[in-house]
């Protein structure tokens, strides 16, 4: 952003642009960012850890990405002015090219992939413990318990990547009509524990417990914000759409389960 040649008239072509709605649509979708955490704390469950460094790297990691996607986002704006900004696929890599040259969008390449990669076997992890718990309480086949020479369900991993590898081929717009649908289940589980919590911690001590009523106002609020026809960020008709199949899905694996459940019992 300092080389010779950066505009800062073009970062002053945004300096007034200031959408509510632009910003609701991005806060909507907040929520399902917040599975990023729980890929944290899936992993921490199989490892040794300090508690206080644990929270301090935590909190360093998340201060550092805030740092990063600000300076891209200021890089791009110096770069490019406003009324240019439609005309590339990808504004960021553009005005880094255009200022850093060849050298400046390798380095940008490499912490992409970088990132992609991280988050990728990230998820991986997660999303591998996660079937796992559920197949363990019969919700999906035993067939996909077997482990492998490391002690990884390796069936599920496999499950995983055929999903994955199928979901690009039906557009950007489909995987953003999933991202909108997961949002709300985040919503509706962080309602969920926050509801419990207060619910517990009443019945313990008599007490209210004020992070968990902050906890269920900020779910009911995004919650609304999902679902209220004048809100910027009410869920397409697509998404809505995906969350009745995934309901009804639900529905059955859980009936099915309870069933499989009952007889084993027996």
């Amino acid at each position: 952003m300092s080389a010779d040649g950066v505009s800062y008239q073009n970062l002053h072509t945004y300096s007034f642009d200031f959408s509510l709605h632009s910003i609701f649509i991005v806060i909507a979708i907040s929520p399902w960012l917040f599975l990023g955490f729980d890929c944290g704390i899936q992993i921490v469950q199989d490892i040794k850890y300090n508690k206080n460094r644990f929270w301090i790297f935590t909190i360093i990691s998340i201060f550092i990405g805030f740092l990063l996607y600000t300076m891209m986002i200021c890089i791009t704006a110096f770069g490019i002015p406003k009324a240019e900004l439609s005309l590339y696929q990808w504004a960021t890599g553009e005005s880094v090219y255009r200022y850093f040259g060849v050298i400046g969008s390798i380095i940008l390449t490499f912490g992409i992939i970088g990132a992609i990669a991280s988050g990728i076997n990230g998820f991986f992890i997660t999303t591998n413990k996660v079937l796992y718990a559920i197949t363990l309480h019969h919700i999906l086949p035993r067939f996909f318990l077997k482990l492998n020479r490391h002690n990884i369900a390796h069936r599920i991993t496999i499950g995983i990547m055929l999903a994955s590898a199928i979901m690009p081929f039906f557009g950007r717009k489909a995987l953003l009509y999933v991202v909108d649908m997961a949002s709300i289940g985040i919503v509706i589980a962080f309602l969920y524990v926050n509801i419990i919590t207060f619910m517990l911690k009443y019945k313990e001590n008599h007490k209210y417990d004020i992070l968990a009523i902050i906890g269920i106002v900020i779910s009911i609020f995004f919650f609304l914000l999902l679902f209220l026809p004048f809100s910027p960020s009410v869920l397409k008709l697509p998404s809505i759409i995906a969350l009745v199949i995934w309901i009804f899905l639900g529905i059955v694996f859980y009936y099915s389960s309870t069933k499989t459940f009952v007889v084993h019992n027996d």
